[in-house]
C-alpha cells in the first residue's frame, strides 16, 4: 500500500513469504476459532438473559467484561510474547478461550458467567494480537492483502457462530452445545501443530524488541483512534443486533439469535471482495473510506426502517460496510509503527478493548433507559466521529511519508 503512510519495510535478516504457508494457514484457523466465539457471544447473551432473568445493564456486563480482558490483552501480550515467545502466547489464547467459553456457558449465576467472559476476553485476545502480528511479519508489505484474506476466514467462521446457537437451540440440544465443536477442533490443532514454529518479530531484528520507553509514532496513534471508533460500532452492532431484532422488529428469540449472521454473511462478501480488491494493489486509504460510508448509509437503513425486510437488508449491508474497517486500519496502524508489529499489535487490542467497555457499558444503560432502539443512535455517532478521524489520519500519514519518499528518490 502507499496511501496512509511509509510501507514499513522488513527488518534486518527478515524473511517475507509471498506464499501461504503452514503458518499463514494455521493463522486463519486460529483466527477463525477465536471469530466464531467472539461472535457467538451476542446470540450468546441473548438466551443468557432469558435463562437468568437479567437486565439489559447486567447483560452487558458479559461484553464490558470481555472487553476489559481485551485491555489486559492489550498491554499484556508484547510483554508476553517477549518473555515466553509467540507460540506459548498463541496457544495460551486458545486454550483460555475455549475455558473462558466453558465457564460462561454452563454459569448459572451473573458473578460465574461474568467471569467466563473475562477470560475469554483476557487469555483469548492474546491469540488475535498475535495471529495478526505473525501474519504482518509472515508477509511484510503484503500484510494488508493477508490481514484482509485471514479475517475473511474470520466471518466465515464468525457467520455459522449464530446461525448454530440458533439452530440448536431451536431443535432442543441446548443453545450451550454450539461451543462443543469449535473446541474440539482447537485440541487437534494443538495435539498437531504445538510444536510450529513462527516467524521472529520483526522489531526483535531491527527495532528493539519492544523496550519500555519505545513509543509509537503520530500516525499510528491516529489510526489508532480510528480502530477505536470502529471496533466500538461493529461490536455496538453485534452485541446487540439480537436484542434489537427480538425486542423492536419482533422476531422470535431464536430466530433474532440466527438472523445476526446476516451481518456477519455482509461481513463475509465485504472482505473477500476487499481482500480482492488489495490484493490487486489497490489503496487502501479509499477502500476504508468507501466502506464508511456504506456503514453509514446501511445503518439509517438498519435503524430507521419500518419493516422487518428492510431491517435485515439493513443489517447485511451495514455488515459489508463494516467489514473491512479493522482489518484495513490494523494494517494501516502497523504500516505507521515503523517495524514495531508486536507493540503495535498490542495497543491495537487496547483499542478494540476500550470500545468494546464503553460501547457495551453506555448502550446497555441507555437501553435500560430510554429502550433499545433509542440506544442504537450512539452508532450515528461513532460513525460519524470514524470518518472525521479517519480523513484526519491519512492525511497525517501521507504527510509523514513524503519526506521519506523524498529522500529516496533523491540521487
Amino acid at each position: 500500500m502507499t496511501l496512509g503512510g511509509a510501507v514499513a519495510g522488513p527488518g534486518p535478516g527478515a524473511t517475507h513469504h509471498e506464499r501461504r504457508g503452514t503458518v499463514t494457514w494455521l493463522c486463519y484457523g486460529l483466527l477463525g476459532f477465536f471469530s466464531y466465539f467472539i461472535n457467538s457471544l451476542g446470540p450468546i447473551l441473548s438466551f443468557l438473559r432469558a435463562d437468568l432473568d437479567l437486565s439489559y445493564t447486567v447483560t452487558s456486563l458479559h461484553s464490558s467484561a470481555f472487553a476489559i480482558g481485551m485491555i489486559v490483552a492489550g498491554v499484556s501480550a508484547n510483554l508476553l510474547a517477549t518473555a515466553l515467545g509467540r507460540r506459548a502466547v498463541v496457544w495460551l489464547g486458545g486454550a483460555g478461550m475455549s475455558i473462558g467459553t466453558l465457564v460462561l456457558v454452563v454459569g448459572r449465576h451473573p458473578a460465574v458467567t461474568v467471569t467466563g467472559a473475562l477470560l475469554m476476553g483476557c487469555l483469548g485476545s492474546l491469540l488475535a494480537v498475535m495471529v495478526s502480528a505473525v501474519l504482518a511479519d509472515e508477509h511484510g508489505p503484503r500484510r494488508a492483502a493477508m490481514l484482509m484474506e485471514a479475517n475473511v476466514v474470520a466471518s466465515a467462521c464468525g457467520m455459522v457462530a449464530p446461525i448454530l446457537v440458533g439452530a440448536v437451540a431451536a431443535v432442543g440440544l441446548g443453545w450451550q452445545s454450539a461451543v462443543v465443536a469449535p473446541i474440539a477442533l482447537f485440541g487437534l490443532a494443538l495435539a498437531r501443530f504445538r510444536s510450529q514454529p513462527f516467524p521472529v518479530p520483526v522489531q526483535s531484528l531491527g527495532h528493539g524488541a519492544g523496550s519500555p520507553g519505545e513509543r509509537l509514532p503520530g500516525p499510528y496513534w491516529a489510526f489508532w483512534t480510528v480502530l477505536l471508533l470502529t471496533v466500538a460500532v461493529e461490536f455496538a452492532t453485534l452485541f446487540w443486533a439480537a436484542a434489537f431484532l427480538e425486542d423492536v422488529a419482533g422476531l422470535s428469540r431464536s430466530a433474532a439469535a440466527a438472523a445476526v449472521s446476516l451481518f456477519l454473511g455482509g461481513m463475509l462478501v465485504g472482505r473477500f471482495a476487499g481482500s480482492r480488491f488489495m490484493l490487486a494493489g489497490r489503496r487502501g486509504g479509499s477502500l476504508l473510506l468507501v466502506s464508511l460510508v456504506t456503514a453509514t448509509v446501511a445503518y439509517a437503513l438498519y435503524w430507521w426502517s419500518p419493516g422487518v425486510p428492510l431491517t435485515l437488508i439493513g443489517l447485511t449491508v451495514m455488515g459489508v460496510g463494516t467489514a473491512n474497517l479493522y482489518p484495513l486500519t490494523l494494517s494501516l496502524a502497523i504500516e505507521a509503527a515503523g517495524g514495531r508489529t508486536d507493540l503495535a499489535a498490542t495497543r491495537a487490542s487496547l483499542a478494540a478493548g476500550v470500545a468494546i467497555v464503553a460501547s457495551s457499558i453506555v448502550l446497555g444503560r441507555l437501553a435500560d433507559l430510554f429502550g433499545i432502539s433509542a440506544a442504537y443512535g450512539i452508532v450515528a455517532v461513532l460513525l460519524g466521529g470514524a470518518i472525521v478521524a479517519a480523513l484526519f489520519a491519512l492525511r497525517l500519514a501521507a504527510s509523514a511519508a513524503a519526506p521519506v519518499m523524498a529522500a529516496s528518490t533523491t540521487p
